[in-house]
């Protein structure tokens, strides 16, 4: 990339991947996360306060803190879950923190697999999205941006340019569970990680009866882009299983996500409409 993009902030992560061979994580814990398996974020979300602990706060000299998870719009994404497993267990840690949460909202939403493109092809698919931060921080508060992967920057670049576009000069401290540290290793190694373990949606249809679930917007795009008749089958399951609760969350935060409104996932959103 340009020197324009270049990261302004360092990225801290309890992961470093440079061996797409040999992970120093369960690449099918992290398919399971992405799809929404959350005992899996409370494990993520430990693991990172563990490394907080340790790497990070030593150096912040702040005592006010101020937590994002990735930018999302109403669908949560995985990174949402993380992020309050995180926050839950470092207030239980009473570490004399004064500790918010904040959000960055995003109004656009696409259906390419950005999981499988080069650094230059994200930059340019999300460059124009639409974001913002409600709410101005105090000045004396150190902001912590969370997300559970960090293959070429680009999330991190377009959260550094919205800081500046909003004249927020306030620390900032970018941690993941995860980063992509050898050039050499395609990005498409992100793909392939988020399908691990999830790659049907009789998969996903296992880890929901499993019990330990909590909606995702990759877990919603999934079930919106898969087969119809195997969408059916996945409600057929879960209303045998007393757990039709689910088609209604997906369809609400469906509509305040617009997904009703994008072609590639019309069908199957009028599928769910019509079976809940």
């Amino acid at each position: 990339m340009e020197d324009s993009r270049k990261l302004r902030n360092k990225r801290y992560s309890v992961h470093s991947i440079t061996d797409r061979e040999n992970l120093s994580f369960s690449a099918r814990n992290y398919s399971r996360f992405k799809y929404g398996d959350f005992k899996i974020a409370q494990k993520f979300g430990h693991d990172l306060v563990s490394y907080f602990g340790r790497e990070i706060l030593p150096t912040l000299n702040c005592q006010n803190i101020l937590v994002f998870s990735s930018p999302y719009s109403y669908l949560p994404t995985a990174s949402y879950h993380l992020t309050n497993c995180f926050l839950a267990e470092l207030r239980e840690l009473n570490l004399g923190l004064n500790i918010s949460e904040g959000k960055i909202d995003r109004e656009q939403t696409y259906v390419e697999d950005y999981g499988a493109m080069s650094a230059e092809e994200r930059y340019n698919l999300i460059k124009n999205d639409t974001y913002s931060i409600p709410n101005q921080p105090n000045q004396n508060t150190t902001l912590l941006f969370l997300d559970d992967i960090s293959i070429t920057g680009t999330h991190q670049l377009v959260v550094e340019k919205l800081l500046r576009d909003l004249s927020i000069s306030n620390k900032a401290t970018f941690l993941y569970y995860a980063t992509l540290d050898n050039n050499d290793i395609s990005p498409n190694i992100e793909s392939a990680l988020n399908s691990s373990a999830i790659k049907t949606t009789e998969h996903l249809t296992q880890l929901v009866l499993e019990g330990t679930f909590k909606i995702t917007t990759r877990a919603v795009k999934f079930l919106l882009c898969c087969p119809a008749e195997e969408l059916l089958k996945f409600i057929q399951c879960l209303s045998e299983n007393k757990m039709k609760h689910i088609i209604k969350t997906i369809i609400d935060g469906g509509r305040k996500n617009n997904y009703d409104l994008i072609d590639e996932y019309k069908g199957n959103f009028t599928l769910l409409v019509d079976c809940k």
